[in-house]
């Protein structure tokens, strides 16, 4: 065919022709060593029924990878290779089959993928191609907008062209590097207990949405006035109503019985004052050490609050039959949620 000697056939709508097996494999999002089970159906049976066992004996790499995978819709497949050497974690394949592009799966694949990278203080290389059919210029937006950059030839650490350094929360003033270290161990531990129906969310869980776009918090003393322990959620909202404060959402670290995080890392509801300070309706003061969470625009949540109440605007809340995880985790976070950045928060990213 490729000589002219046999004519190309006509194929129907959706039916595609490949040279190799390993170019429809690289198109349709599987790997090309992948086993030819990974393509059956009852495959992805089988994953589901062991996955939590296998979690405990595999490495983080293949668990990662196999969580992944089953995050994708019904029908979906996810072509997935990643290396580890200890420093840097190296990205070979991320695409998802020919059917499920264009609706934002390689875009949180990619931000959980760093998010873990983060964690483990791990460089990411990946190399922007355009074989079989991929648009380079699509994927260098959307990796830089993840971080990646051109790694200059002095600096380039590996074959790959494009590297992302690790990423680390700034404490705020007078907040130790290692109470951040325990409240993002918190974070990281509900990352993986995303829920059936958010798991191919854009945040399948309320901690990625705060690593993703939350801020730190130093704990500052209670102003005075009645507080409400074990109600921050409506305590926070009606403190803000009142006050015209900012209403927060997000994580608090607590002393924990069973020792560290996660147990420590709780959520929580808080407001910050006109100068930006932590404003705790629920809390003792001394009790939480560390604030991580999202300052919510006072028209998002008047807006979001209609159907929801006094309960939680964005995680389950207190009641979780009637505050269910927002849809708006399902895609990206609206510029016009936040409110503006006070002084004394700390951005949740600086670069290493």
């Amino acid at each position: 065919m490729a000589t002219g000697q046999i004519t190309r056939p006509e194929l129907p709508d959706g039916v595609e022709l490949y040279d190799s097996y390993a170019e429809m494999a690289a198109v349709n999002g599987v790997a090309t060593e992948q086993a030819t089970a990974d393509l059956v159906p009852l495959q992805r049976f089988v994953d589901d029924h062991c996955f939590a066992e296998e979690c405990r004996t595999m490495g983080w790499i293949d668990a990662l990878t196999a969580e992944l995978k089953r995050s994708m819709p019904p029908g979906a497949l996810l072509g997935l290779v990643l290396d580890c050497d200890g420093t840097v974690l190296e990205l070979e394949l991320l695409r998802a089959s020919i059917g499920h592009r264009g609706q934002g799966h390689a875009a949180r694949i990619l931000g959980r993928i760093c998010a873990e990278a983060d964690a483990r203080e791990l460089t990411v290389v990946y190399t922007p191609t355009d074989e079989f059919g991929a648009d380079r210029h699509r994927l260098e937006h959307l990796y830089g907008r993840h971080g990646f950059a051109p790694a200059t030839p002095g600096d380039q650490l590996t074959k790959h062209s494009w590297q992302r350094p690790p990423t680390r929360p700034r404490p705020p003033d007078g907040v130790a590097v290692d109470t951040v270290r325990r409240l993002r161990a918190g974070l990281d531990f509900y990352r993986p207990l995303a829920s059936d129906t958010s798991r191919d969310w854009h945040y399948p869980t309320f901690a990625d949405l705060i690593l993703a776009h939350g801020r730190l918090y130093a704990p500052a003393p209670w102003p005075g006035g009645p507080q409400r322990p074990g109600q921050c959620f409506a305590a926070a909202h009606a403190l803000a109503d009142r006050k015209g404060w900012t209403y927060c959402e997000g994580f608090a670290l607590v002393p924990s019985s069973a020792g560290h995080v996660p147990h420590g890392a709780t959520e929580h509801a808080w407001c910050l004052t006109n100068d930006g300070r932590v404003a705790d309706p629920a809390l003792p003061d001394g009790y939480a050490t560390l604030y991580w969470g999202l300052p919510l625009a006072e028209a998002f949540r008047a807006e979001h609050r209609q159907g929801r109440g006094d309960d939680a605007v964005l995680t389950y809340g207190a009641n979780p039959f009637r505050a269910q995880l927002n849809e708006v985790l399902r895609t990206e976070l609206p510029v016009t949620a936040l409110a503006p950045a006070q002084p004394t928060a700390s951005q949740t990213r600086w670069e290493a």
